[in-house]
């Protein structure tokens, strides 16, 4: 999965956003309210809704903001669309499918002999598997400090998913793209930065 994002101010070369399997894993968009993170945002899934069909490309979408994705309901690339940051509960529903799916192409690739899903969809190139790109803005919620016991649990399932997909999500076609506006406030775990590889950071 790979759009063109804009272009060099200097050489006017072409600039892209990818996401694959051994170079480039999960992307971060950091910037302050006003800085055109959410519009970066929206022309990165814009661009590969259009580019993509939907055999290629599902897309899990959370904005707990509530205002920006609404608009991808009811496309075909889109399992999932969350826009309320009130319920840890729901976060975790949406988390818990995408991983079942990370476990059901993990069995899949065993039972096909292959290591990742471009082995697999070189295998069956008439019944390919979507690259998944789950894509959260104001990510910061996912990793606040919980308010009680029972949301300290959630959370932490949150946390434990996230981290199993940043590690090996890749091989199942399994990318994130996180968004938040201060990175000092926001305790990700290390396991996800240091797989984040495609960095935009704006004013």
């Amino acid at each position: 999965v790979s759009v063109v994002v804009g272009k060099d101010i200097h050489d006017k070369r072409e600039v892209s956003f990818s996401f694959m399997a051994h170079d480039f894993i999960h992307g971060f968009v950091l910037g302050q309210s006003g800085s055109g993170k959410s519009v970066l945002l929206n022309s990165i899934i814009t661009s590969a809704v259009l580019k993509y069909s939907p055999q290629d490309l599902m897309l899990y979408l959370m904005d707990f903001k509530g205002v920006e994705f609404n608009a991808y309901r009811g496309l075909k690339h889109t399992k999932a669309v969350l826009v309320d940051s009130s319920d840890p509960q729901m976060t975790l529903e949406v988390l818990r499918e995408l991983f079942e799916e990370d476990k059901r192409r993990r069995k899949l690739w065993i039972s096909e002999s292959v290591k990742s899903i471009d082995g697999y969809n070189e295998k069956h190139p008439d019944n390919r598997l979507p690259q998944i790109v789950f894509v959260a803005d104001e990510c910061q919620v996912m990793f606040k400090q919980p308010s009680n016991d029972s949301e300290r649990i959630i959370l932490k399932e949150i946390s434990d998913i996230l981290v199993h997909i940043a590690k090996i999500g890749r091989s199942q076609g399994i990318h994130m793209l996180l968004a938040t506006q201060q990175l000092g406030e926001v305790n990700i775990h290390n396991d996800i930065l240091e797989n984040l590889t495609e960095c935009f950071i704006l004013r």
